[in-house]
């Protein structure tokens, strides 16, 4: 998941811009009958699990390449997820289609090789160092940082006490914020800290956060610090002695394309599907995990075509891996007008838990912009990864009211399994489609003390084969309901909380505002689950009665709109008073 400590997240989604100047959308699917059939029957042609020990093995491969878009480790990266899905039939016949698409033909890439940071004097000892693109302290040299031509030795300072010119400074504040002021001053060295206010608790003093700075071809080196290291530094000024460091650096930047990966399984008339997960940055769980269930999910799918007979889907599904928020908008705009919704996988693979912990991972599902942004009634509270607040109707009225997270989170296991959706926060590759009309979820663990560090390596405790599979699932059975049987199953995921949550919404205080708006938007979004369920709504009583159950609870809370705001004496239309 990308970092956007000084964006708020309701606002970025607001504020994209229409996607347009795009370029020309794949060629439609084939006509296609559609065909109802009833839950269960997918299992004829698929399998309930992806295979997690594959998806832990391309978790492994990933690990081990530092990728950034378009740089080397980035591209072997999507030739491994390219050759699976080659494997599972994509690209074979028209059925299972493959396509890498252009985003960048010419763009600057960079790759760290190799770094280091030590003092000379007062006495010799080494801090931090990285040799090969899987050593655990890659992370400390920032993306984008220039090398070194050999080895600077510096004096160092603290930042704002001492001229940086032709200096080692250790600064204050964020990268990104504070490297452009460094260079212009002169600094040879700009060493960043750790800063939890930004980045969060981590559970390792020897952790050594990733970030970026726009250094281009000028600039001073950039290393980030664990918090022992940084510690270290401060001792060693505090004593009053001159303090010497050695930095080495050794970076590739080259040009060349960027490019993502399309994988589609063509179906019929009825609104598309995607599922998306970034491939960029250097972590296992954050986003190597994501890669590796959207990849399982197209092998599950295409091997079913390919091998088990299976017809072509009642609508297209497409699985997209690509640099993050840049491949999702690539894909929202070149599939405008044909999706119904779209899954993001960002951090899927921590074990949740323990409990024991300040903290404990929790197993979640982000919501598109709705009303619980202001009323959560029984959902989640925040992630914790992004402050969130009470929010008023402008925030969310223009975000497509849909069930989507629901499903989610029913299908994954529901509270039974500890899975549970949370109001919106933003920051990951569902940001896009929302922004281009699409209903969207991220489906992702936090806390996470690797987070954005060097701990994010492969291990039981960051990615687990038993939360893959869980994950894996819990999606393959929403696309194989959507896709091949009668939607009975995601039907009935969306109506399970709501008998509950309509009570509680019902017995909020002051309880009309918050009738009113939950009621308004169960009612859209129960007609948005129609349009996705097509022809099941009326062929299928299964599906039908879900959908009953779903209006029933609007109809519910319209009532107690209607009663709270005649009690008020403010009388009116229900639907007022958000």
């Amino acid at each position: 998941m990308t970092s956007l400590p000084l964006v708020r997240p309701t606002l970025l989604v607001l504020a994209l811009l229409p996607l347009c100047a795009c370029p020309p959308p794949s060629p439609p699917p084939p006509p296609a009958e559609v065909v109802v059939r009833p839950a269960g029957e997918a299992g004829r042609w698929f399998a309930a699990d992806i295979d997690a020990g594959r998806a832990l093995e391309l978790v492994g491969f990933l690990d081990r390449r530092f990728r950034e878009p378009g740089n080397a480790p980035y591209r072997e990266s999507l030739d491994e997820v390219e050759s699976r899905l080659r494997g599972a039939g994509f690209g074979a016949d028209d059925r299972l289609t493959l396509e890498r698409w252009t985003l960048d033909e010419d763009a600057p890439t960079w790759e760290p090789l190799a770094a280091s940071l030590e003092v000379v004097s007062p006495e010799v000892e080494t801090l931090q160092s990285f040799s090969a693109a899987d050593d655990r302290e890659r992370t400390m040299l920032l993306i984008g940082s220039p090398g070194t031509a050999g080895s600077l030795e510096v004096d160092l300072v603290r930042d704002g006490e001492a001229d940086p010119k032709g200096r080692a400074v250790l600064a204050r504040g964020m990268p990104e914020a504070e490297y452009g002021r460094l260079a212009e001053a002169g600094a040879s060295v700009a060493l960043f800290g750790a800063d939890a206010r930004v980045e969060g608790r981590v559970s390792d003093d020897g952790a050594i956060p990733f970030g970026s700075v726009a250094a281009g071809d000028w600039g001073p080196v950039a290393l980030r610090l664990s918090r022992a290291t940084e510690r270290r530094l401060r001792d060693l000024l505090a004593t009053g002695k001159p303090v010497v460091l050695r930095v080495a650096a050794s970076v590739r930047v080259e040009r060349g394309p960027v490019e993502m990966l399309h994988a589609e399984v063509r179906g019929g008339p009825l609104p598309g599907l995607v599922v998306a997960a970034h491939l960029d940055e250097p972590g296992a769980e954050d986003n190597a995990s994501g890669v590796a269930v959207a990849a399982a999910l197209a092998e599950l799918f295409g091997r079913g075509i390919r091998d088990g007979g299976a017809p072509a889907p009642n609508r297209s599904l497409h699985f997209v891996v690509g640099p993050e928020i840049a491949h999702a908008e690539e894909t929202a705009s070149r599939l405008r007008g044909t999706v119904g919704w779209a899954i993001a996988l960002d951090q899927v693979g921590r074990p949740r838990g323990p409990q024991s912990s300040p903290h404990p991972t929790r197993a979640l599902v982000e919501r598109a912009p709705d009303p619980s942004q202001r009323w959560r009634a029984d959902i989640g509270p925040g992630s914790g990864w992004m402050a969130g607040g009470d929010a008023d109707e402008a925030t969310w009225s223009r975000a497509a009211p849909s069930l989507l997270a629901d499903v989610l989170v029913a299908l994954l296991g529901g509270a039974d399994r500890g899975w549970e959706s949370h109001p919106f926060e933003g920051g990951s590759d569902h940001v896009p489609f929302l922004a281009a009309g699409v209903p969207s979820a991220l489906v992702w663990k936090f806390p996470d003390p690797t987070y954005h560090t060097s701990l994010d390596r492969i291990g039981p405790s960051v990615v687990s084969s038993d939360e893959l599979a869980e994950v894996g699932r819990g999606c393959a059975a929403m696309l194989a309901s959507l896709g091949w049987e009668d939607g009975a199953t995601v039907a009935r995921a969306a109506a399970a909380p709501w008998e509950t949550r309509a009570g509680v919404v019902a017995a909020l205080t002051p309880g009309a505002a918050a009738a009113c708006a939950w009621g308004r938007w169960l009612e859209q979004a129960a007609d948005e689950l129609e349009t996705m369920l097509g022809a099941a709504c009326t062929a299928s009583p299964a599906t039908a009665a879900a959908l009953a159950e779903i209006l029933g609870a609007a109809t519910r809370l319209g009532d107690e709109c209607l009663r709270s705001t005649i009690g008020s004496g403010r009388g009116g239309r229900r639907g007022g008073g958000a």
